[in-house]
């Protein structure tokens, strides 16, 4: 097993992608066997749409939230699958205007879900 190191992420810096994640803030949530769209529903996430890449999802945040308004408690998040060694993931990728991160309610809910699940 290798050691990771911030070296390995340093793309991130000079990636286009995360130029305005870097500049509004974004987390990141892994969830193992549990698919995108149970991780959205038990979010409580209300659907705006279906995004083909990073870009877009950037581009309906823009749409979608007022960059001077931190009060409101919405917040963007897209989710899709990753493969992995063990099974297949679920990326949550939150684009939160003021870096907030992945909600504390969302999580005990999400893990509260994964629980109840057989």
């Amino acid at each position: 097993m290798t050691s990771v190191t911030a070296r390995d992420y340093t793309w991130i810096r000079s990636s286009p992608l995360f130029g305005n994640a870097l500049d509004c803030g974004y987390s990141l949530a892994l969830v193992r066997g549990v698919p995108p769209e149970e991780v959205l529903r038990v979010m409580g996430a209300e659907p705006q749409g279906t995004c083909a890449g990073v870009e877009e999802l950037i581009e309906l945040q823009d749409e979608l939230c007022d960059p001077m308004d931190f009060s409101d408690d919405s917040f963007l998040a897209g989710a899709f699958t990753v493969p992995g060694e063990d099974g297949d993931w679920t990326l949550v990728w939150e684009l939160a205007r003021g870096g907030t991160g992945i909600r504390p309610r969302f999580m005990a809910a999400l893990r509260s879900a994964m629980l109840m699940s057989p």
